[in-house]
């Protein structure tokens, strides 16, 4: 037996108002709007959520496997331990938003701004996060193995003891206020360029400037 709610007829309505919001490029329908509303648990799975009002709604351990999120306004959302396999976030407006030990593998977060979020011990194996903003953010303990990053903002961002083997690292912004102290995999993650306060490194010398981050405690 599942152990998720299926949404009432009022997120229903929502849910297909949307989609048509979304197909008609917003000439009919309109977008949901899910601000400050508890939904825990709820089965949202392929959902089409584009454009819509999420901000600090608790959708913790809800399940959003393939949903569309993009462009949504999420700031402060709740989704803890929430299942967001293959899910879209393009664009979307994640300030401060919580997804601690949520599972979003292959999830797309392209261009999402996720300054000051949490994703401590989340799953983003293969998960596409290119041109995010992740200033802030916490990765602590997360699984980014496989990860795109290139070209992430990750100046204060907390990358302790993540996982980032084989993840694509090319041309990310970091300082020296990035943590990266016991990070996984680093000797597998792939990079040409790196970003830093000081100036752009390549090759070696890159390589040698995030084992100096990775080597602080």
């Amino acid at each position: 037996m599942s152990s998720y709610l299926e949404p009432d007829a009022d997120i229903v309505a929502q849910l297909a108002d949307n989609r048509e919001w979304r197909d008609s490029g917003g000439t009919r329908g309109r977008s949901a709007y899910l601000a400050f509303e508890a939904h825990e648990r709820l089965d949202l799975a392929s959902a089409v959520l584009t454009g819509a009002m999420l901000q600090e709604a608790n959708l913790a351990h809800a399940r959003l496997d393939h949903a569309d999120l993009a462009e949504s306004v999420a700031n402060g959302i709740r989704l803890e331990g929430a299942s967001l396999v293959g899910a879209d976030f393009t664009r979307a407006e994640l300030h401060g938003a919580v997804f601690r030990g949520a599972v979003a593998r292959s999830a797309r977060f392209k261009r999402a701004k996720l300054v000051d979020a949490t994703l401590e011990a989340a799953d983003l194996r293969d998960s596409d996060l290119v041109h995010a903003v992740c200033n802030g953010a916490s990765f602590r303990n997360a699984t980014l193995a496989g990860a795109d990053l290139r070209d992430v903002l990750l100046l204060g961002a907390d990358l302790s003891a993540a996982d980032l083997s084989g993840a694509n690292l090319d041309g990310c912004r970091l300082g020296d206020t990035t943590r990266l102290a016991g990070v996984i995999g680093l000797e597998t993650a792939r990079f040409e360029k790196i970003h830093a306060e000081h100036g752009t490194l390549v090759g070696a010398a890159a390589r040698a400037y995030l084992e100096e981050l990775a080597g602080r405690r």
